[in-house]
This record gives structure tokens, sequence and C-alpha cells, in this order.
């Protein structure tokens, strides 16, 4: 990526005036960022600012998911997208059953 990559566009009033795939791509990076910091900043972070690292971390999923919702819709994808996501769920849903469970099969 070039510094000319990274200049920040100039002709936009808002967010919501980037394409949501751009918003969707940025939104993801924001996301990755937020969570680093939590991994490494909240071990040794008091109670108030994990909590708003925690709330920047929710604020931002939110919008990724909004985001993602436009950009299957602009890509064409929407019905695969949300059939992706009960796949997704589900996955999650059986991991979370099974923590705790301890033993052989």
């Amino acid at each position: 990526m070039t510094d000319a990559d990274q200049q920040p566009v100039a002709h936009l009033a808002d967010e919501t005036a980037l394409p949501p795939q751009a918003r969707l791509l940025g939104y993801i990076a924001i996301l990755a960022a937020l969570t680093r910091e939590a991994a490494t900043k909240g071990l040794n972070s008091g109670p108030a600012d994990l909590a708003v690292i925690l709330d920047n971390i929710s604020d931002y999923a939110t919008r990724t998911g909004d985001a993602a919702a436009d950009a299957a819709d602009v890509l064409g994808c929407g019905p695969e997208t949300v059939e992706a996501v009960r796949f997704g769920k589900g996955r999650l849903d059986t991991f979370r059953a099974c923590q705790g469970m301890e033993g052989t099969a």
C-alpha cells in the first residue's frame, strides 16, 4: 500500500457516503484494532478503561454487521450471506453448548 492509498477521500461528508464494501472493510479493520487493544491493554487496565474498549468494540460490531448486510445486497448475495450467518451461528451455538464438558467419548 502506498502513501497515496492511505490518504483520506476528500469529498465525502461522512462514512455513509462510502460504498458499503469500503465501510465493511474499514469496520473490520477497526474491530481488529480494538480487539487487539482489548487483548493487550485490557490485561493491565482498570475496569473503567476496559469498559470503554468493550463499548467501542460493541459499537463497531453493530456497524460491521450493518455494513456486511448492505455489501451483501450490493453484491447480490444477500440470501447466501444470511445462510452463511445461520451456519456460523449454528457452529457457535454448538461450541458454546459443549463448553465445560470433560471426559472421553
